[in-house]
């Protein structure tokens, strides 16, 4: 038999869950938890999907010289790779261009392979891909990766792009003169129908 004070604390809480409930929170599915390594002490910047999988990352702040990349498998957060650098290691963004991921932030390796603010995952291992510098937005457009960010990179032709290049998967490409000065960051960039927008 119930006790008058258990029919309380039912209703109370009833009244208190309504009082906090917004209108479309029940379209929200609170499966994935926080990734693990991440976990309360974190900060997810980025996020990604590929082949059904969940990719995510971003700053750690109980370490904040390790910037874990994870994957959701469907059951549980894995790390893949581990952003590193000095005296902080940040993931903003992620893409996948193909079957490459490409994470972008403020890190010098990742998982002990020297890749200096961009890097990229074949599935196995962590590579460069000659950047320099602090990548910020990534946008995709067929096998093109775009970068926004605070960088001078050289290019393909020996040219220097300036906080906004494009990568065709083995050599850099600028896009006219660049945009802003080099170090102050560009934050955000995308491409529709062939064209690039950028914003910072």
């Amino acid at each position: 038999m119930r006790t008058l004070a258990s029919i309380v604390s039912v209703i109370l809480f009833i009244s208190s869950a309504a009082l906090h409930a917004i209108p479309g929170d029940e379209h929200w599915d609170a499966q994935f938890g926080e990734p693990g390594i991440l976990g309360v002490n974190g900060f997810l910047y980025a996020i990604t999907t590929h082949n059904g999988q969940i990719y995510a990352s971003g700053l750690f702040t109980s370490s904040t010289t390790n910037a874990p990349v994870e994957v959701w498998n469907g059951a549980q957060w894995n790390v893949v790779g581990q952003a590193r650098g000095y005296p902080q290691a940040i993931v903003y963004d992620m893409a996948y261009v193909g079957n490459y991921l490409y994470i972008a932030g403020v890190f010098t390796n990742v998982s002990g392979v020297a890749a200096n603010g961009l890097a990229r995952w074949d599935g196995s291992s962590w590579s460069s891909v000659g950047f320099s510098g602090s990548a910020l937005s990534l946008a995709v457009s067929g096998n093109n990766l775009y970068v926004g960010g605070g960088f001078t990179n050289a290019t393909a032709d020996g040219s220097v792009a300036t906080n906004v290049a494009s990568w065709d998967g083995s050599a850099w490409h600028e896009l006219g003169a660049g945009l802003g000065i080099p170090g102050y960051g560009l934050y955000s960039v995308t491409v529709q129908n062939g064209t690039v927008y950028a914003g910072g």
